[in-house]
């Protein structure tokens, strides 16, 4: 019984040897409020400048592909691919001229209403965001 003891021991402690684990130090959180959802939720990104916000185009995505501004405030989407594109508003609200590498679209939103603005590249219609005006 003793010997059984000592080999399953030792097999244990050899099986803890061989295996190596390297963990990356986990950066403090702040608490979350409570009655705060435990699941983190995706935010538009908002201008706190009060005056423009940069969209990239790259990659065939709109980053950030969620905004939110004020009322008045500009939005500059940069085309960063080789392909054009454009930034057309769902329902015709605002549309671009087509766009080449390195162009740009200064959107004023002083001409828009409050709310909530889909748009998408028009030749490439799987490219979407939103807008959110307050």
């Amino acid at each position: 019984m003793k010997k059984y003891f000592i080999l399953a021991f030792a097999a244990t402690l050899i099986g803890a040897g061989c295996s190596y684990s390297q963990t990356t130090p986990i950066k403090s959180m702040p608490p979350t409020q409570k009655g705060a959802p435990s699941a983190v939720q995706k935010q538009p990104a908002t201008n706190t400048s009060g005056e423009t916000v940069s969209v990239g185009i790259k990659n065939f995505l709109f980053s950030p592909a969620s905004i939110g501004v004020k009322k008045g405030d500009k939005i500059v989407f940069t085309n960063n691919d080789s392909a054009p594109h454009t930034v057309t508003a769902d329902g015709g609200g605002f549309s671009s001229d087509s766009l080449a590498k390195d162009q740009s679209f200064t959107l004023d939103t002083a001409s828009l209403s409050a709310g909530t603005y889909g748009y998408y590249c028009s030749f490439h219609p799987s490219m979407k965001g939103t807008i959110t005006i307050q």
